[in-house]
């Protein structure tokens, strides 16, 4: 399986330009997606040297993981260039279905990615120069090494930049000003005409246009947004059709310049019978993303425990899982959000795993067991997510994202490292009842109080969880 995992990151690698940059969805025909792939390929690759450490391997691909890494951080992808890259594409993403961005449902705000800096994104580049930095120092590159520290410094001032104490979560931020507010509906419009708002902010706002139509055609609409940026200089920013997203009759447009003052919104051209509304973009909407920088281990021990104790297993926890959105939002979610994604939530229950909180990330794991064996008896499949309240099996069967996470179950359990050579116990089984692991002729027999490990040379040895302990299982 390293072997294999080994493979999929050097086909990735294979693909990478000049610059670095890997292409988030490379066909096997050559085909191209033109999006920059999300940066988790170094903790991939670390990850199966822990499995199966090959120096050599490590300085094969480093180079190339690490320039993967400097194109997360160029202007294209930072445009700021303030050490905090934006997505560029809801797909991109991999959490198209939260309502900040997606386009495709008229209740979801579908805000262009590229004018919003998100905790998630910067907790996995702070995750993958992590991983880069341990690679680094088993290769001695000590320029490397520096860099990395200080991209991480930096990635981790940002994100706890976006954590509210009030919520007790991190929050999505302008890319621009860095300021999170909530959305307020500035003027709904159903003609053409001008349209006087005389409105003043106290902070300088990007504006969200909403239009909904009759049909699914693209409309020629034609408006124009005219007010005053923060210094004073006078903005009048023109929308036409080809500015706007048109996707099953619904427009949106996110505007380009940012006002401090909005004096008038003026609609030249509108279709009889077509409408639309004009409002701030609400910042302060929550998706599970936000709560990826746990798993990246940025928060302190303080903020962790309120990360998981006030908003993970209180807000977002449901019968089967973590939703894609907190349980308050639930009942008037788009259809789209109410399911449960096992890879976000086994990477928030890594990051539970990692700050201590093992019996309440069993109890987590527990819950999607339910769905995937109630999914496996009905359906006789996996699915792609879950229900969060019934956990009925959602989207395509027997896709891998619906398999249940066995490494993480292992980490569960105790067992940091389970290879041919050598087994790393490390804590005691936090479930109530026994489990049983065979991996080739050993077996762990995994109880409450005690791991019992069955050998092939007939030695049992019993690990009582005091400290970590290494068993070399071959020379």
């Amino acid at each position: 399986m390293a072997e294999r995992a080994a493979g999929l990151v050097e086909n990735f690698l294979a693909t990478a330009a000049a610059d670095g940059f890997i292409d988030w969805k490379p066909g096997l025909a050559g085909q191209r997606s033109r999006r920059l792939a999300q940066p988790l390929l170094a903790a991939l690759a670390f990850a199966i040297h822990q499995c199966r450490p090959n120096p050599t391997w490590l300085e094969k691909v480093y180079p190339g993981l690490l320039a993967f890494l400097r194109v997360w951080l160029s202007a294209r992808h930072d445009r700021d260039q303030d050490g905090f890259p934006e997505w560029e594409h809801p797909y991109q993403s991999g959490l198209e279905e939260a309502p900040l961005f997606n386009p495709w449902h008229s209740a979801a705000q579908g805000v262009e990615p590229e004018t919003v800096e998100t905790p998630g994104l910067a907790a996995m580049l702070y995750h993958e120069a992590g991983c880069l930095l341990k690679i680094a120092s088993l290769l001695d590159d000590s320029d490397g090494a520096e860099w990395l520290e200080q991209l991480r410094r930096r990635l981790r001032a940002q994100v706890e930049a976006c954590w509210s104490d009030e919520e007790a979560t991190y929050t999505h931020r302008d890319a621009f000003t860095h300021a999170a507010a909530p959305a307020e509906a500035l003027i709904r419009f159903d003609a053409r005409g001008e349209y006087r708002l005389d409105r003043a902010f106290d902070l300088p706002h990007r504006l969200l246009l909403h239009f909904d139509t009759q049909t699914d055609l693209t409309r020629r609409v034609h408006l124009a947004l005219s007010g005053a940026a923060a210094d004073g200089s006078p903005i009048r920013e023109e929308i036409t059709p080809q500015d706007v997203s048109w996707l099953h009759g619904i427009g949106r447009y996110t505007s380009r310049s940012l006002f401090a003052r909005l004096d008038s919104l003026t609609v030249l051209n509108l279709h009889p019978g077509d409408s639309g509304v004009l409002r701030t973009i609400d910042f302060l909407e929550e998706d599970i993303s936000l709560l990826l920088p746990l798993w990246a281990g940025i928060p302190d021990v303080e903020r962790a425990g309120r990360l998981v104790g006030e908003t993970i297993l209180t807000r977002y926890r449901q019968p089967y899982g973590l939703g894609v959105l907190p349980s308050s939002a639930l009942s008037e979610a788009i259809p789209e959000t109410q399911q449960v994604l096992l890879p976000w939530n086994w990477m928030i229950g890594e990051g539970m795993l990692a700050y201590g909180f093992r019996k309440p990330a069993a109890a987590l794991f527990e819950d999607w067991m339910k769905a995937v064996v109630q999914s496996l008896k009905n359906e006789h499949a996996f699915h792609a997510a879950y229900h969060p309240v019934s956990g009925q099996g959602i989207g395509e069967p027997n896709r891998l994202t619906g398999l249940p996470p066995v490494g993480f179950f292992l980490r569960l359990l105790g067992v940091r490292l389970l290879s041919d050579t050598r087994l790393i116990l490390e804590a005691l089984s936090p479930f109530s009842f026994p489990v049983t692991v065979q991996y080739r002729r050993i077996t762990l027999t995994c109880l409450p109080d005690s791991t019992r490990v069955n050998l092939p040379n007939g030695q049992m040895i019993v690990y009582n969880g005091e400290q970590a302990q290494e068993i070399v299982l071959a020379g």
